[in-house]
């Protein structure tokens, strides 16, 4: 299992996310999407559901 993921400058779509949350799950700690496109807040609310991560202002900006 991998604790922290990070994609950077990919178009990464909500379907993307739910194989990656379906994938790690409550292990994935660190999610880094920097400078992604293509996913929406129900992507992120995916992950807000399921994983036990904090999400940065990073992430938001």
């Amino acid at each position: 299992m991998l604790p922290e993921v990070a994609v950077v400058a990919e178009d990464i779509s909500d379907g993307d996310i739910g194989v990656l949350i379906g994938a790690q799950g409550y292990m994935l700690l660190i999610l880094k999407l920097d400078e992604c496109l293509g996913f929406s807040t129900n992507g992120l609310l995916q992950v807000a559901r399921t994983c036990r991560l904090s999400i940065g202002r990073s992430l938001i900006d």
